[in-house]
């Protein structure tokens, strides 16, 4: 919902924090830089005049977690701005207060993936744990920045009405019932090919 129709150059490197089981991006999460196929030389400005040269209206760290190189999204943010773009980053949220609020005081709107509605979950799916990602929804949605919320339905392991529920009163009571809430299509990636 943060400019809806804009387009946007996405980046994003190698590497994540978490170890999500269904992960849908995993030939470059997975992996660090230097072991991940497809990975090329990345100079800021080039790149930048590139995307204004195009029409885009913004830069979107995706696919990856940009919260894996803070100072790198940051700096490129900045830049990003200075060439009028707009910046967005989507992450899930899996860090520290202090660090997730300095990232994000470097960008305009930011998504934060709600994987599942329990500790369970995060230890068993994602080998993490919930509890840092609400307190990173908390943060994002008192800094101001604009937030929004996006969770990919897996079969058989978030996807039951209970779960759905317990997501969606979560995000209403934290968060404030206009937070727009992304539910995701899933498709069967990395370890989790044997779901539908």
């Amino acid at each position: 919902h943060f400019h809806p129709e804009m387009q946007v150059l996405s980046v994003a490197h190698g590497g994540c924090n978490l170890r999500c089981l269904y992960c849908q991006n995993w030939q470059f999460s997975q992996h660090s830089p230097e072991k991940t196929v497809a990975v090329h030389d990345f100079e800021s400005e080039p790149v930048l005049a590139r995307a204004t040269g195009k029409g885009l209206g913004g830069i979107s760290f995706t696919y990856t977690e940009a919260d894996y190189t803070p100072e790198f999204a940051g700096e490129f943010a900045d830049l990003a701005e200075e060439h009028g773009l707009k910046r967005t980053l989507c992450t899930a949220g899996y860090i520290n207060p202090a660090p997730f609020s300095e990232l994000i005081s470097h960008f305009d709107a930011v998504t934060i993936t709600f994987k599942g509605p329990s500790e369970e979950f995060y230890r068993e799916v994602c080998s993490g744990s919930l509890a840092p990602v609400q307190r990173s929804m908390r943060v994002a949605r008192d800094s101001g920045v604009w937030l929004e919320v996006a969770t990919l339905i897996v079969p058989t392991l978030n996807d039951s009405p209970g779960d759905v529920e317990r997501m969606a009163a979560w995000i209403y009571k934290n968060l404030g019932p206009d937070t727009p809430w992304h539910l995701e299509r899933f498709q069967p990636q990395f370890q989790l090919r044997n779901l539908p």
